[in-house]
């Protein structure tokens, strides 16, 4: 994003990553961007002709926003580094940033006797810990949403669909971070210079941010039709967030090295939590269900007209979809005169889709000490038929559709009402 001869970029990067740091603001000089500040997601250019700029970066003391060095000493450093050549740039966790337009030898790589691998190490892998809280969090809770019946219903929604392929993405590039700090570690002068990685999970990170962002935007707005209170929170949980991480920038830049310390991990804290839950709710645990009676029947569904039977009434009549590019689900349940019909579809055009449903139902109904058994029966052989113990319930499944008849034990002829379920759901 550029304004006015100024560029803010999202930058993910750790202490580790020195080389590759360097490597990509000389990439960004030769385009004509010098940098002005940097934090460790985003940096902050201005404009200036394209030319050669060299950048070293030394670390003094503790890499840490709350060791506060001792300003003559720093000065005596800094004017030491500015008598061979070299202009202070920006101090970041106590990372001195320099660069020089001399195209000299000595400037091309950083002087490694400045590194100080212990600390890089130790900053770098609390770094990674810190990011990825949140993720161990939404991993955690879709690991306990497993055991609950609708934990496959993840596959019939978009939202969470696209949540779930951010949380694997995030974990992805995390783990690989998690893997170059240990190797940091144990070759801290054999790591790469490229900064191929550092370009590639900042885009990353800033399509997440970005589509993240709109999400929530979007979501707002659909619960304020939906539920306005619900609406409301999230507005207020966003609001929250953002008050917080301007409290955690200024705490940033005042001097007492105690409030910043604790007051800072307590609101980074909050910041943490406070996103996990938003994105839990909205992304992970978010059903976007279509309820109504009156919604339009599907072609391949069931309804009592297939058994010669009519509604008492509309408000007998509960349909519940959900659907998404891998698969689709229906509750149909509707009260006759002469019977009532009750059913969830489940269909996917993936095979292991619907395999997956099948067993993690089946599981689940094996937790709760229900068991089913497989009946013969005159339907096609790809057509797998199973009852519970007390007849009450039926399943119907092949390879791309299944169907659970609830409450069916008074259908005196069996037969032909699975004939029926056969015909209007595996023949279409």
């Amino acid at each position: 994003m550029g304004i006015n001869n100024k560029k803010v970029v999202v930058l993910d990067f750790y202490a580790y990553e020195i080389s590759s740091l360097i490597c990509y603001l000389e990439e960004m000089a030769k385009k004509g961007w010098l940098l002005e500040s940097i934090s460790n997601m985003y940096a902050k250019f201005k404009k200036i002709e394209p030319k050669n700029i060299k950048y070293t970066i030394d670390i003094i003391g503790k890499i840490s926003t709350y060791e506060v060095l001792d300003e003559e000493s720093l000065k005596e450093y800094r004017d030491k580094k500015e008598s061979e050549g070299w202009k202070f740039l920006y101090d970041y966790n106590n990372m001195q940033i320099f660069y020089s337009e001399y195209n000299n030898e000595e400037f091309l790589v950083t002087s490694k006797d400045q590194w100080k691998v212990k600390e890089i190490f130790k900053n770098s892998l609390f770094e990674v810990f810190i990011r990825m809280l949140p993720i161990l969090f939404l991993a955690f809770n879709q690991y306990i949403s497993i055991f609950r019946r609708d934990g496959i219903d993840i596959f019939i929604d978009n939202d969470r669909i696209l949540g779930l392929l951010f949380v694997i993405v995030y974990l992805l590039i995390h783990l690989v971070d998690l893997v170059r700090v240990f190797k940091f570690k144990v070759s801290p002068y054999k790591i790469s210079t490229s900064s191929i990685w550092i370009k590639f999970k900042s885009r990353v990170m800033a399509l997440i941010f970005l589509m993240l962002f709109i999400y929530l935007i979007v979501s707002i707005i659909k619960l304020n039709f939906i539920d306005n209170r619900a609406g409301i929170v999230v507005l207020l949980g966003v609001i929250v967030i953002g008050a917080t991480m301007a409290f955690v920038y200024y705490l940033a830049n005042i001097n007492n090295k105690n409030i910043k310390k604790n007051t800072t991990i307590a609101s980074l804290l909050i910041v943490i939590v406070s996103i996990a839950l938003i994105i839990n709710n909205f992304i992970v645990e978010n059903d976007s269900k279509n309820t109504n009676n009156s919604v339009d029947r599907k072609e391949h569904s069931l309804s009592l007209n297939d058994f010669n039977d009519e509604l008492i009434s509309d408000k007998d009549l509960f349909i519940d979809e959900s659907s998404s590019f891998l698969a689709s689900k229906i509750f149909y349940n509707a009260y006759g005169k002469n019977m009532q019909l009750s059913y969830e579809l489940f269909e996917s055009d993936y095979e292991w889709i619907t395999k997956l449903n099948f067993n993690r139902v089946m599981k689940w109904f094996e937790n709760q000490g229900i068991k089913y058994n497989e009946i013969k029966t005159n339907l096609p052989e790809d057509i797998k038929v199973l009852v519970n113990e007390k007849g009450s319930n039926y399943f119907l499944v092949s390879s791309t559709k299944m169907i659970e008849l609830i409450g069916v034990e008074d259908i005196k002829d069996k037969e032909d009402f699975f004939n029926t379920v056969y015909e209007k759901i595996f023949t279409l």
